[in-house]
Order: C-alpha cells, then sequence, then structure tokens
C-alpha cells in the first residue's frame, strides 16, 4: 500500500476511534489481525510497558474504553512506523501539506524537522537507562549521554524522492475507512 493512502488510514483510524464506540467494535478486530500480519506484539511490549504508569492513571480517572483506544492507537502508530520508512512517511506528508505549500508555508523545514526528531528519537532509545540509580542521577546521566551523542553522531544526508499520487484503487480504504467512520 502507497504511504500516501498508510498516512490515510492511520488518521482515519485515529478518527473512528475517538468518535464512535461502534467503530472500535467493528474496526479493531479487523486492524489486530492486520497488526499481526506485519508486526509481532512482542515488539511493541517495551513501548506499551513504557507507558504502564500513564495507563494505569487513566484507568482510574476514566475508564477501560479510553485505555484500550490509547492501546490502539500506539499499536497504530508502531505499525505504520514499522511498514512505512522515515523517508516515505516525510514524502508522504510533503504531498498532504501540497495544499498548504501553495499558501506560503515552508513545508520542506517541517520535513527536515520531523525526519530529525524521528531518527533522534530512535538513536536516543537506545541509551541505556539503569532504573535502580536514583532518579536525579539517571536524568543528568542520561542528559550527558544524550549530549555525547548529540555532538558524536556524524551528519546524515536524507534523500526525499517526489512522491507522485497513488494508485486510484487504493483510494478505497480510506474511503471505506471514512464511510465506516460516518455510519457506525
Amino acid at each position: 500500500m502507497d504511504p500516501i493512502i498508510r498516512l490515510a488510514c492511520f488518521i482515519l483510524l485515529l478518527i473512528g476511534l475517538t468518535i464512535s464506540n461502534w467503530f472500535f467494535i467493528v474496526v479493531v478486530p479487523l486492524f489486530l489481525v492486520i497488526f499481526r500480519c506485519y508486526c509481532s506484539f512482542s515488539s511493541v511490549l517495551p513501548l506499551l510497558m513504557r507507558l504502564r504508569w500513564f495507563f494505569l492513571s487513566l484507568l482510574v480517572l476514566h475508564a477501560f474504553h479510553n485505555l484500550a483506544v490509547l492501546i490502539i492507537i500506539v499499536l497504530a502508530s508502531h505499525l505504520l512506523m514499522f511498514t512505512t520508512s522515515i523517508q516515505q512517511l516525510v514524502a508522504a506528508l510533503l504531498w498532504w501539506l501540497y495544499p498548504v505549500k501553495k499558501l506560503g508555508f515552508e513545508t520542506e523545514r517541517f520535513a527536515v524537522r520531523l525526519s530529525l526528531i524521528f531518527e533522534t528519537v530512535e538513536s536516543v532509545q537506545k541509551l541505556q537507562v539503569n532504573p535502580i540509580k536514583n532518579i536525579t542521577e539517571t536524568v543528568s546521566n542520561l542528559f550527558i549521554q544524550i549530549l555525547d551523542h548529540a555532538e558524536t553522531t556524524p551528519l546524515v544526508s536524507l534523500e526525499i524522492a517526489e512522491t507522485k499520487s497513488p494508485p486510484v484503487w487504493q483510494w478505497i480504504y480510506p474511503v471505506l475507512l471514512m464511510i465506516g467512520c460516518l455510519i457506525i
């Protein structure tokens, strides 16, 4: 599937999950099957474990449905990042932001900043944090590691290819999701 269509489906999935409980009941099982085809739940488990306190607070303050929606959103973003490279994702965003570029906004700057954020987050996540140490010592050591990493990381060029419009038949997926959002 074209990255432009993947991004559109991701956004429509987020909208559908937030506006309709029936959408959640109908679409989530299908999404979980698609997720399982491309990713494993063990690959997203560390991310979910990092969010455990946030999940607990949502469970206490709101309700189970909000927690389930957030978990599905995390799974959907993991699937999007797993199946789409940073270059493809940025190119798809530039394609979607083309009308904004015609209004005078600098979408290339946005694309460069976004790709730098993606690459930085990916590299910083690999830094080791010892959970047994005092929290202030841990944070200061992590800050030092991040500064060292920033100073020693070599410059990388990022090529973003011009994206053509996806094939017409692939627009069926977002259209079906949009109809599902409106009907269900």
